[in-house]
């Protein structure tokens, strides 16, 4: 049987790794001239940009194992995550002293902050089976709530309570330790997971094309018609396949199958999440490597003004990687303009960048217009029923039914190993 995966990003990567140990015949259309999506990268002079802040957990057994599979000879760099805040020109590490003396820069009261740790770090197991704003409230307080993680909250995703508790939970766990374990490629990038990935299944006869855009699908007699590269229905460019699973963006799939779209998406209370701004990069000092992730806040933060302004997350990680990876968004509803943006991101970049003498390649990164990195323009904001048409199927990170405490690549395979499963059940 022949199935046609949408999209090579890691979602469609991942999906037509376990469709192809499966015995299927599979194909993966990509617009793009380059695989990886999200989850690539493009050279820009010795540096190597990623299209998203990228690392791997090393507890994310299903990426892993696909790794091991499919590019074993990839060299992964293991490294500690420190976590730490960004502020008025100084950094502070995410611990109680950190915080303490944060708390004194900012003018605030140090109980709350120091608080607002000590639960983070004691009180992440209580959460029971309950949204995460609730949780929130009870294990810290309302006036918590409202000053620190209402504000953060809501610039990402428009309401904790449709969040699950043990989302947020262990993220603040994480960010309480002394650093969790993360993996990122020696060599290449993240982009380098995909292409190696590719390479592999490649091999496996798994083919892929670039380069084309899927116009319209259609349905007939349980096969699916493919076009491509065509505003109208051309015989010649079509091709017949027993299944199809997408991973594109919602508005593309409503663009080329409304048929499919009508069948498959069932309007509920919208699951907005709103656009965030974050950078990742790497740079070496000295022959001496750290690794660590960081928040960036505008100088005249607070947590109330955290909606209305933007904010920067960053890596540095080890070894030989010589990497610049940036994934900027302005918000939808921002009120600061382009040229406020860009003017504000160099100025605070640069004071980093500062001893490390990489400004110059952040000024040229704005100058290529690389500041909107491919990333799709919306999430999923509709329950989606996965099993109503026989041989179709939804994967992806932005899908509501995405394992969400997981992040990034575990979560695209978590969703391509339960998509391609219950495609199976459909086809036997």
């Amino acid at each position: 049987m022949e199935v046609a995966v949408l999209g090579s990003g890691f979602s469609g990567i991942a999906c037509a790794y376990y469709l192809n140990k499966s015995g299927f015949k599979v194909t993966v259309i990509e617009k793009d001239n380059k695989i990886g999506g999200v989850a690539g990268s493009e050279e820009f002079d010795a540096y190597t940009l990623d299209f998203g802040p990228h690392i791997i957990g090393l507890d994310a057994e299903k990426t892993i194992s696909i790794l091991n599979d499919m590019a074993p000879e990839m060299s992964i760099i293991r490294k500690r995550i420190k976590n730490s805040l960004w502020y008025k020109g100084s950094i502070y590490t995410f611990d109680f002293p950190g915080l303490v003396k944060m708390a004194v820069k900012m003018g605030r009261k140090t109980p709350s902050l120091a608080r607002f740790y000590l639960k983070s770090a004691l009180n992440m197991k209580s959460w029971k089976d309950e949204d995460a704003e609730s949780w929130l409230k009870r294990s810290f307080g309302e006036e918590l709530y409202k000053d620190v993680f209402s504000p953060i909250t809501e610039w990402k995703i428009s309401s904790m309570k449709n969040v699950p508790a043990s989302w947020v939970a262990t993220r603040l766990a994480g960010m309480t330790k002394t650093g969790k374990l993360y993996g990122y490629p020696s060599v290449g990038g993240f982009g380098a997971i995909t292409e190696n990935v590719s390479r592999g299944l490649e091999k496996n006869d798994v083919k892929f094309v670039k380069g084309v855009d899927v116009s319209e699908i259609t349905m007939r007699n349980e096969k699916f018609s493919v076009y491509t590269n065509t505003d109208k229905k051309d015989e010649d460019k079509k091709k017949i396949f027993d299944a199809v699973i997408s991973t594109i963006p919602p508005s593309s799939l409503k663009t080329v199958s409304p048929e499919i779209w009508q069948l498959i998406s069932k309007p509920i209370k919208n699951i907005s999440y709103k656009k965030s701004a974050i950078g990742y990069y790497a740079v070496k000092k000295k022959e001496r490597w750290k690794m660590n992730y960081c928040t960036f806040f505008p100088s005249d933060f607070t947590f109330k003004r955290l909606t209305r302004t933007t904010y920067y997350t960053y890596n540095i990680v080890p070894k030989d990687v010589e990497l610049f990876c940036i994934d900027n968004y302005i918000p939808e509803d921002s009120k600061l303009n382009k040229e406020r943006y860009d003017r504000d991101s160099i100025e605070k970049l640069e004071t980093l960048f500062r001893g490390f003498e990489k400004d110059v390649v952040w000024k040229r990164f704005i100058e290529c217009k690389y500041a909107n990195p491919i990333q799709p323009k919306e999430y999923w904001s509709e329950e989606i029923e996965r099993t109503p048409i026989k041989g179709f199927g939804l994967a992806g990170y932005y899908l509501p039914t995405t394992p969400i405490i997981d992040s990034g690549l575990e979560a695209c395979a978590k969703s391509a190993f339960s998509t391609v499963n219950k495609l199976i059940k459909q086809l036997k």
